[in-house]
């Protein structure tokens, strides 16, 4: 036998759900300007490893695709935090 469902939720409830949403404002706003963040910087490193490519310097070629893998995980990190959070 499954307990009754009220339609409404209860004070302790929707002070709690309250107060995560104000503790996770700031965190929403951190992640989405680290999500722009890298949206700008992996096609800017992709750009700047294909110039270096072309000017012979694979010393720079190389922290290029560092800095993409870099990227990559970051991305990784967020999309965790993302759905893992609901954020």
């Amino acid at each position: 036998m499954t307990a009754p469902v009220s339609p409404e939720p209860g004070l302790f409830r929707a002070i709690g759900e309250s107060l995560y949403g104000a503790a996770t404002a700031p965190l929403r706003f951190v992640l989405w300007f680290l999500r722009l963040l890298l949206r700008l910087a992996v096609p800017a490193f992709a750009f700047a490893a294909v110039l270096h490519y072309f000017a012979g310097d694979v010393g720079r070629i190389s922290w290029d695709l560092a800095y993409l893998t870099a990227c990559g995980v970051a991305f990784g990190v967020l999309r965790f935090f993302h759905e893992r959070f609901r954020i």
